[in-house]
């Protein structure tokens, strides 16, 4: 056999061998698999945060949006319309009800019953979500509210929630805490 001066040859009794020049050894291996996870494990909880905040300010909107356009509903219609929140077996619910006009004097009445009132409007949220308590208010056919407040929670941080409030005049304030 011709040889470079480049290559060597080791003479071994069942023939040549040469030397193997490839691959990772399993501490290299395990080395680089260390690392991976320590930076995963730095990582991962400022995205889960970042992922927490997202959802908090998409039910603030969701919450605001619905409200405004459910007030909006009244003035345009010339309406009252009742809105209730509650926990569903899905996660949070917000629904807006056209008041039968028989009924509006008595809309403070805890006992009212909503039963005889379309749904106009639905919104299921984030199952990540519960409402604080369950309640209503509601908005006049001249844009005005009974006032109330209702607030939707983080099931995991209470700490993380949406206040919205309507007053007497219409005004519909949304504040997001995410402590």
């Amino acid at each position: 056999m011709r040889m470079t001066k480049h290559m060597t040859e080791k003479a071994a009794p069942d023939g040549p061998r040469f030397a193997a020049t490839g691959g990772f050894t399993m501490v290299e291996i395990a080395i680089t698999l260390l690392i991976i996870i320590i930076v995963a494990s730095i990582a991962v909880p400022p995205l889960l945060k970042l992922g927490a905040r997202g959802r908090i300010r998409s039910g603030a909107a969701s919450v605001q949006s619905f409200l405004r356009g459910v007030r909006g509903a009244a003035v345009n219609e010339g309406i009252t319309v009742h809105v209730r929140w509650r926990n569903g077996t899905s996660g949070p619910v917000i629904e807006a009800l056209r008041v039968n006009p028989a009924q509006t004097n008595r809309l403070t009445n805890p006992d009212w019953n909503d039963k005889d009132n379309e749904i106009i409007r639905s919104v299921m949220l984030d199952p990540a979500f519960r409402w604080g308590s369950e309640g209503f208010f509601y908005f006049r056919s001249d844009g005005t509210a009974s006032g109330g407040e209702l607030r939707l929670e983080n099931k995991a941080e209470q700490s993380r929630r949406v206040e919205a409030k309507a007053t007497g005049a219409g005004i519909v304030d949304v504040e997001i805490y995410d402590e």
